[in-house]
């Protein structure tokens, strides 16, 4: 109705492209985030003694190489989406 919006053609993309906008808005802002070193359980004791096991030095088993260790490079909850221009 003309008499309502002020125009005869109302354009339904952009109502719903505003609409999907304003959900997404809503829905909360997703992140990822890893584990560093400081954040892994374990204990910092040593693993292993430092000389006469045959293996590698070791000092706690929380590095990103071990199993179960950190993550090395991962996503650290820094972005935001929430403010991204349409």
């Amino acid at each position: 109705d003309p008499s309502v919006f002020g125009v005869e053609d109302i354009r339904f993309d952009l109502i719903k492209q505003n609409m999907v906008y304003i959900r997404n808005r809503l829905r909360g802002q997703r992140t990822a985030k890893t584990k560093t070193i400081s954040e892994v359980s374990g204990s910092g004791r040593k693993v292993r003694q430092q000389k006469g096991t045959g293996k590698a030095r070791a000092g706690h088993s929380r590095p990103a190489h071990w199993r179960g260790g950190a993550k090395a490079h991962g996503p650290k909850n820094t972005r935001n989406y929430a403010d991204i221009k349409m």
